[in-house]
């Protein structure tokens, strides 16, 4: 039994021996599938790191790229900027240059010459061709104030033109949009500031509204003087002289016109030496517009022919409120003037408003 049990216990130690051996042939095998793990992680991690530094330099690299772009596109921005203002100056030369090159043309009934002013055709006594000629090369008259009145109508505004003549303030006025009420007293001149209307396309517009008359202080009638040769100078205070002609006109004031509550943004006064009784025939809808602003030619030889002193004007346009500004014919800005330097000028335009406060 001893001897049995011996071998049964040696038999039961190789096994275990044996079980042993391949216990520690699976650990070894562990152990070296662990270490190769171990090496393709560390490969991978290095490999990952590596592609990790490449993507921070793309990266860097791309947010170098845009920085550039964004620079460039700057420069490209202030270039072209740069570029339009030189295309506006190129533009503006092209259209002084087209303004000297225009061809005059001439039409011979009633003694009419059309010329091109600016944007706009004109027909003009062919007896003033010097003014015709004028306008055609130059594009306007009196340079600073077309281009003040210009930059202060807008669209839908409200627009007297008093001494019309022949419609450049008119035109200037349609042109921008405004309702304009033109008065002209001469009737060959009324007639071709109507045929202006018609020419340049506003008189279909509804906006244009002409009346042929003088403008005062009451409504009636007077005599009136026109000149052959300038009719920029017919007025009621004319004077005797080759070529000038007495006729009888109509005279309306603005205010029994217009009605109480009437809107007024903008009047042009051009009559030569008739300023006061304009101003006298529109005390209630000066008083009733706040806004207004009026353009006015101040000349005082004009004024002492018509038996008004200059300083006379001056001194009522204060009284009812407003203050007067000279306009500079170079630029079309207005400054302070004296009065005693306004009463030594031959002729100046005025900007006349109410100060705001």
């Amino acid at each position: 039994n001893s001897i049995t049990e011996f071998s049964q216990v040696h038999d039961d130690v190789e096994n275990n021996t044996t079980l042993l051996k391949v216990l520690e042939h699976k650990l070894d095998e562990i152990e070296r599938n662990k270490n190769e793990n171990v090496a393709k992680i560390v490969d991978d991690v290095a490999n990952n790191t590596e592609l990790i530094e490449k993507a921070v330099l793309q990266n860097k690299e791309i947010s170098n790229k845009v920085n550039k772009n964004e620079v460039l596109h700057s420069n490209s921005r202030k270039e072209v900027e740069a570029l339009r203002f030189e295309l506006r100056d190129v533009g503006s030369k092209i259209d002084k240059y087209y303004n000297n090159c225009k061809t005059t043309v001439q039409g011979y009934k009633d003694g009419v010459t059309c010329v091109q002013v600016g944007e706009f055709l004109m027909g003009i006594p062919s007896e003033e061709w010097r003014l015709a000629m004028y306008l055609s090369r130059y594009g306007a008259f009196e340079v600073g104030t077309e281009k003040l009145f210009c930059s202060t109508v807008q669209k839908d505004m409200i627009v007297l033109d008093v001494g019309a003549n022949l419609g450049i303030f008119t035109l200037h006025a349609l042109a921008a949009g405004c309702k304009v009420y033109a008065f002209e007293p001469t009737p060959r001149t009324f007639r071709l500031l109507k045929d202006n209307v018609q020419v340049n396309g506003f008189m279909e517009s509804g906006r244009a509204i002409l009346t042929q008359s003088a403008v005062g202080e009451t409504a009636g009638m007077c005599q009136f003087t026109t000149y052959s040769d300038v009719c920029g100078h017919n007025s009621i205070f004319g004077q005797s002289e080759d070529g000038a002609e007495t006729i009888d006109v109509s005279v309306v004031s603005l205010d029994e016109t217009f009605g109480s509550g009437t809107r007024v943004d903008i009047i042009k006064i051009d009559v030569e030496g008739a300023e006061l009784l304009v101003f006298k025939g529109m005390k209630r809808i000066i008083k009733e517009n706040p806004h207004i602003k009026i353009f006015m030619e101040f000349a005082p030889e004009h004024l002492l022919r018509a038996g008004v002193q200059p300083e006379e004007l001056l001194e009522y346009i204060l009284n009812l409120g407003l203050t007067y500004y000279a306009i500079n014919e170079l630029t079309g800005e207005v400054e302070t003037c004296k009065r005693e330097e306004l009463l030594r000028m031959v002729s100046v335009n005025l900007l006349i408003k109410f100060d705001e406060d």
